[in-house]
Parts: C-alpha cells; structure tokens; sequence
C-alpha cells in the first residue's frame, strides 16, 4: 500500500470509532454533550445580536441622489439669475460681446504659442493673419507698415546702368523687426545684400 491509501484508511478507521463512541456513549459523556450543545447556541446568540448589521449597497445612495437632483427646481432658477447677473455685470463695464473676444492671449513678445495657436478657431487665426487684433501694449497706436519699400532704380541685366546709378551707393532697406534669432540675423544681412 502506499503512503495516501494509508492515510486514507486511517482516517476511516477514526471516523468510524468516533461514530461507534456517539452511538455507545455512557450517561457522563451525553450531559457534557448536551452542556457543550447549550454553551455553543448561548454563544452563537451572543454572536447574532452583537454582530453589526450587514452593509446596505451602494446603490440607495444614487438612487436617492438623482431623486433630490429631480426634485430641487430651485437651483435651476438660481443658475438662471447668477447667470443674468454676470450678463449685466459685463455688458456695464462697456463689453458687448464678452464671449466672442479671443481667449489666447500674446507672450511678452508677442507672439503666440503652438498650443494657443491650435486651440484657435479659424476667425480667430484669420484675424491674427490680418493683424486685426490689437496688441496688449501700445502698438496698436502705432501705425503697421504694410509692405517694405524696393529701391526704385534696376540694374539691367546685361550690366549696363543709369550714369546716377553708377555713382550711387546701393539703398539699404529699412530693418524691419523680425523674430530671427540674433545668429542668423548675419546670414540674414549677407542674404538681403544679395538681393
């Protein structure tokens, strides 16, 4: 025999001792039985009345949630009127339209940002396309150039010139404010004078 089938007969020799006892059992043994029977029952009522009452589901909880929510119409009316308040309070500091202004603001440089930029509607980069939309600082007073101004006088091609252009210097153009960096504004320079 191996070692399980062993064990598995030991125990049934056990069991059935231990059945053969319950079934045989002298006077003593059944008053401790039925003391040990009582004691058990005694604690197990102990148990049930100091247990804590089984948690309720959560679902009372949203439930009676979305019944208040349904029931309280008072809070749409006091959305309502907080709402008319804002309304008369921006249309008397003189803005007409608060929604409608564009919400991206400038850097101190002015540019924008490429997030600013995505989140902008079309009009809204239209409008900074155009230059319609005026600087935080004083360069709305300013007036734009629109175009920077060529030097009237051409070369020909064949390398023959005016007699004036011959003695002339070439005109250097206005620099405009650009936002090269200050390395490139060089190779920028060396650019421009090729043209």
């Amino acid at each position: 025999m191996d070692v399980y089938s062993l064990k598995k007969d030991n125990r049934k020799k056990f069991q059935d001792k231990e059945k053969l006892k319950r079934k045989h059992a002298t006077p003593s043994d059944r008053k401790y039985r039925a003391l040990n029977k009582k004691a058990e029952t005694e604690e197990r009522a102990a148990e049930e009345e100091n247990k804590p009452d089984p948690l309720e589901s959560n679902s009372h909880r949203y439930t009676s949630e979305l019944l208040d929510e349904l029931d309280a119409g008072s809070d749409d009316d006091q959305i309502i009127d907080v709402n008319a308040k804002i309304k008369q309070i921006l249309l008397t500091r003189g803005d007409e339209e608060p929604f409608v202004k564009s919400t991206a603001t400038r850097n101190a440089n002015g540019s924008y940002t490429k997030k600013q930029l995505e989140n902008m509607s079309v009009s809204q980069l239209n409008e900074v396309l155009l230059n319609r939309e005026t600087a935080p600082t004083s360069a709305a007073s300013e007036p734009q150039p629109k175009q920077e101004q060529r030097p009237k006088t051409f070369q020909s091609s064949n390398g023959i010139a005016n007699s004036k252009d011959t003695t002339a210097a070439p005109v250097a153009l206005k620099s405009t404010p650009s936002s090269i960096p200050n390395p490139l504004k060089d190779d920028e320079d060396f650019l421009d004078s090729m043209i």
